[in-house]
């Protein structure tokens, strides 16, 4: 489902005409939206991704993107989360997800050629701001715009979910998606902003950037050679969807369900919560039909999960 109808879906279920700076500003109609989506998704676990992380010598500790959730791969036989590394030699082992703890008590100072065992833990240092400036122009349409930013070496350090301010305009909001080329030296973010003077980039308007990721991966010990790949298999939080034609990957048949759950949780802000408390209780069978849909689907690929 599109934004533009995600956002009168709820509306509707609210039993308003349209969005409104008084009542219900179309920021906030988002916001509540991507909640109920982002709950959704960690509850049955519906979406998943996957990141290969390249290694540098001697590092202990490489941040994970803003959609993680948990891991999601795990063994056939004791099911053990478990990731995949590849030396860059083509080497391959499967290291198992274990406590940080334990990672904490072993104490492997010396770098090691393959980690046997890794951990995920909330980032130990708060993302560093990145700054610049428009390029170019960047008009807004159907709610987004194009920030072009004269680097190509901003890209492999932003991710759509990040977040964005156009400090010359005033407004504020959050990347949708990254590209780049190369070639020209430019960065594309692809943006979804509000609050400001007319929400889009004119050129040399100065931006802010906030990487939101908020979660790190912690090998068994550092890492002793760079340009090896750590892979690993997750549950992945739902598009960022800000604006009128970004669309998430949960299957359609649950949106509805996730709408009803956005005004909900606008109303109970309201303190209405009578009139939120049917569309809670039609979102949690959604939740358990999704959950039980999963689970047959999953039986049926796998009847004996202790052999191929």
């Amino acid at each position: 489902m599109h934004g533009a109808a995600a956002v009168q879906r709820m509306l509707d279920a609210l039993n308003e005409a349209g969005v409104s700076e008084a009542y219900c500003p179309l920021k906030k109609a988002y916001q509540y939206l991507d909640e109920a989506a982002l709950d959704f998704c960690r509850r049955t676990r519906i979406l998943t991704s996957s990141v290969s992380i390249t290694t540098v010598a001697s590092r202990q500790t490489y941040a994970l993107s803003p959609d993680y959730i948990e891991p999601y791969e795990r063994t056939m036989g004791n099911r053990r989360l478990f990731a995949r590394y590849e030396t860059a030699g083509g080497d391959v082992s499967w290291p198992v997800l274990t406590s940080y703890e334990k990672i904490r008590l072993a104490d492997r100072t010396e770098a090691e050629e393959t980690p046997i065992a890794f951990t995920i833990r909330s980032r130990s240092e708060a993302p560093t701001p990145r700054t610049g400036s428009a390029k170019v122009s960047g008009a807004a349409a159907n709610g987004e715009c194009t920030l072009v930013l004269n680097s190509a070496d901003f890209a492999p350090l932003l991710h759509p979910r990040d977040f964005v301010a156009n400090t010359t305009d005033g407004s504020k909001g959050v990347v949708l998606d990254v590209l780049s080329d190369e070639d020209a030296n430019e960065t594309y973010l692809v943006t979804a902003l509000f609050g400001g003077a007319v929400n889009q980039w004119a050129a040399n308007d100065a931006a802010v950037l906030m990487p939101a990721a908020t979660h790190e991966l912690y090998l068994w010990a550092p890492s002793l050679n760079a340009g090896d790949t750590f892979q690993i298999d997750y549950v992945a939080k739902p598009e960022p969807v800000f604006a009128d034609y970004r669309t998430w990957r949960i299957p359609d048949e649950h949106c509805p369900a996730i709408c009803l759950k956005a005004a909900a949780l606008f109303m109970d802000t309201k303190k209405e919560m009578a009139g939120a408390d049917y569309w809670h209780k039609t979102y949690e069978l959604e939740i358990r039909e999704a959950r039980k849909r999963m689970g047959r689907m999953a039986l049926a690929q796998n009847p004996y999960p202790t052999r191929l």
